[in-house]
């Protein structure tokens, strides 16, 4: 029984082979051993054919490119050919050169502890730090005079008819390079005007400073004020006098030309622990204040076709899609202003230039996109709709999308609106400036109007 239960546990494949000794020997492998190896045998040849085709489709697909490169490539063929004037800072100069308005529509703001005191005293202690810092009246005079700062906490400095800011500013703007200081200061009541057009004369030489590399910022102190005051719209006559405590206190500014970025927050800061109250107004290149949030957005008929898949770049400009239904599609763009910028949006009207490039063969394309509105949704953002037709090429489309703004985008803060007038015939007017707002509206939207607000780079995959 034992050796027929043997003989019935298995069947076996016999092999009889001769060893080195001459003995013959057998061998007995079983028969469900040679069958496993058929099956991985075959299992092989069908796991070999799998990775072939995948390695294949993986290759028709092509990978993303990585964003990195791809706006390497398309800033190096689509570069932005904005010209500005200065190409490095105007000067190396250390000096700081700070001008006093003598005219008599400044003698009110020499009161007994008045802010506009305070400001000047706390200027002297500054400058007994800063052994660069000279001091200049300006007036009617044809050119400044040397002066000391303690002088203008007196009356009796403040005995000029005309104040000649343009005249001023244009000098700075006219003087050769080995003559430039670090920076300017000019202390005012502000933009002096007889109509709200010539505030081009102040705002050309402020443009021309800005463009030979220096950053325009304006500091406004509200100060108590006794004293008399003159109409500009009215050919300069004097109105009566005005008293702070009745009708407001009055705004002075100091204008802020300086190779420092950070110039003017500083003086704020030194100004603010005095505990006097100041505005800062300062002007930076839009590519560093904006941010980018990208949306899904239907088109005409309801429908989302094309879809966001993954956003990416230090300021959230780069944003990678692919289509999920039949052409055309629609990309929401949202520009913020960063916390840290003065200015407020007026309006949503921009412009775009759009570029195209097929990454795998580099070749320009057709962009086959356009922008379709821009709105203004808040002051602090800008929205934007871009529709996107199909690229009749395989693989990876990527787009170079700059914007740009236009006429009237954008606004001075809240502080500027509220600060400003366009008229000073009745002494109820004088607690503002005379076209404060038009003239940093001004400055503003020319100084912006050929720079890019923001770049954006879509890359879109073919279907």
């Amino acid at each position: 029984m034992k050796e027929n239960r043997r003989r019935m546990s298995g069947f076996f494949f016999c092999v009889s082979t001769q060893s080195a000794f001459g003995r013959r020997i057998f061998l007995k492998i079983p028969l469900t051993t040679i069958q496993n190896f058929t099956i991985i045998f075959y299992m092989s040849k069908f796991l070999f054919l799998f990775i072939i085709l995948f390695l294949l489709s993986a290759r028709c697909s092509s990978p993303s490119p990585p964003f990195n490169e791809v706006k390497k490539e398309l800033d190096k063929k689509f570069p932005i050919t904005y010209i500005l004037e200065r190409s490095t800072l105007p000067t190396r100069s250390t000096n700081i050169e700070v001008y006093l308005d003598g005219s008599v529509s400044c003698a009110g703001f020499v009161t007994e502890q008045s802010k506009y005191i305070r400001f000047l005293k706390r200027l002297r202690r500054w400058g007994e730090v800063e052994t660069t810092l000279r001091y200049l009246k300006f007036g009617t005079m044809e050119s400044p005079e040397r002066t000391r700062i303690e002088a203008a906490m007196s009356r009796d400095f403040y005995d000029q008819s005309r104040t000649r800011l343009v005249e001023l500013i244009s000098a700075f703007a006219d003087r050769d390079t080995s003559r430039l200081p670090g920076t300017f200061l000019v202390i005012t009541d502000g933009c002096q005007s007889h109509a709200q057009q010539d505030i081009i004369r102040l705002v050309r030489p402020t443009l021309r400073l800005i463009n030979r590399g220096y950053h325009f910022q304006i500091l406004g102190i509200r100060s108590q004020f006794r004293g008399y005051v003159y109409s500009e719209v009215l050919g300069g006559i004097r109105l009566g006098r005005y008293d702070s405590s009745r009708n407001g206190e009055r705004p002075f500014y100091c204008f802020i030309f300086s190779t420092k970025t950070d110039f003017g927050k500083e003086l704020k800061e030194i100004i603010s622990n005095e505990g006097v109250e100041c505005h800062l107004l300062s002007l930076k290149e839009f590519l560093e204040a904006f941010s980018a949030k990208f949306e899904e957005e239907p088109n005409v008929d309801g429908k989302t076709t094309l879809s966001l898949w993954e956003r990416c770049g230090k300021r959230g400009e780069g944003v990678y899609l692919y289509w999920k239904g039949k052409p055309p599609g629609n990309l929401k763009v949202v520009l913020s202003l960063s916390d840290t910028s003065d200015l407020h949006i007026g309006s949503g009207n921009i412009r775009a230039d759009i570029y195209c490039l097929h990454f795998e063969s580099r070749r320009v394309l057709n962009p086959n996109c356009q922008l379709c509105k821009s709105s203004f949704k808040n002051p602090r953002e800008i929205e934007c709709v871009f529709s996107f037709a199909e690229v009749e090429e395989p693989g990876w489309s990527t787009y170079k999308i700059v914007l740009y703004p236009r006429g009237g985008t954008f606004s001075p803060p809240k502080w500027v609106e509220e600060w400003s007038t366009d008229t000073d015939t009745a002494l109820q007017y004088f607690n503002r400036t005379l076209f404060l707002k038009e003239f940093v509206e001004e400055v503003i939207n020319r100084r912006f109007e050929n720079l890019p607000l923001f770049v954006i780079y879509p890359v879109v995959r073919g279907r």
